[in-house]
């Protein structure tokens, strides 16, 4: 079951590297806007997008479950995308009549593929940030604050060796966060002496935890005690965290109102009807189900 497991891992982790490299190498990111030469120069983001017949998505398939790979549809295109942001994505192109076209990358990238207009929009978990918010415009969130929503997971042998953040933030402590994300910027804070190392994908960073590699990783406690429950070897430490999120947004270029004003019509909608937390409930599921097999 333990070697299953490892697989999986390291299948889901070469999986994104892949469809990553054959969207590098077909123009991947591109957006709607400026994939469409046929689009008048007088349209909006949002007329563009209905003309072209799709919306760009980017995402960091790699954070169940919010996003991951559907193992047992590895391969199958966009079909193999699987998780609560994912069927948000989903839904919002849906309600404006378009199709979505999703491209997976590295978290940082996704951010850098908002503020360089190569996108419609991104969905990845990102919380809504001043500093981010000068580079990109926010939906309103679709998953709200959560206290304690941040943790460290690290070995179960080192159990007895971390039990507090002063006992992580050390030089020989080797700590890994994923690159852009709000778990980088809080490891940078919280563990300054600490030696952070960027991880690309989430799942190089589990193996890496596994491997001894790195001696802790920062990650959603929703996501991380996932991991947990399938690899027994690692654990979330009991280590007070003070490093809370602000919810979840949509992120989108720059200067498109009306773009963002439906997305923030359909978001309420989402709310009202409690489709994201169905949409998470089944993603949770299917994330349980896939890490036994």
């Amino acid at each position: 079951m333990k070697m299953k497991q490892l697989l999986a891992l390291t299948l889901a982790s070469l999986a994104l590297a892949a469809t990553m490299a054959g969207c590098s190498n077909s123009g991947a990111g591109e957006s709607s806007s400026a994939s469409n030469p046929s689009s008048s120069a007088g349209q909006n983001r949002l007329e563009q997008i209905k003309q072209a017949g799709k919306i760009v998505f980017v995402t960091s398939p790699d954070y169940a479950p919010y996003e991951f790979i559907d193992l047992d549809k590895m391969g199958q295109g966009d079909d193999q995308y699987v998780g609560a942001d994912i069927e948000l994505a989903k839904y919002i192109a849906q309600e404006l009549g378009v199709e979505l076209e999703i491209h997976p990358m590295d978290f940082d990238s996704v951010l850098a593929s908002v503020t360089e207009n190569k996108c419609d929009m991104a969905i990845s978990g990102i919380a809504s940030k001043p500093e981010r918010a000068e580079k990109m415009d926010f939906s309103t969130p679709y998953k709200n604050k959560q206290e304690n929503s941040q943790g460290i997971m690290i070995r179960k042998e080192d159990s007895g060796i971390y039990t507090s953040v002063e006992t992580v933030n050390k030089p020989e402590v080797k700590v890994g966060a994923q690159n852009g994300s709000i778990q980088m910027e809080g490891a940078q804070q919280m563990l300054p002496d600490s030696n952070i190392v960027p991880i690309a994908k989430l799942g190089d960073g589990i193996l890496q935890l596994q491997s001894g590699k790195i001696d802790a990783l920062v990650i959603s406690t929703t996501t991380g005690q996932g991991y947990c429950d399938s690899y027994p070897e690692l654990m979330m430490a009991d280590i007070p965290w003070d490093l809370f999120s602000d919810g979840s947004a949509v992120a989108i270029p720059k200067g498109n109102p009306e773009l963002l004003e439906e997305i923030n019509r359909i978001i309420g909608d989402v709310k009202e009807q409690g489709l994201y937390e169905k949409w998470l409930e089944e993603a949770q599921v299917l994330a349980a189900q896939q890490k036994e097999e």
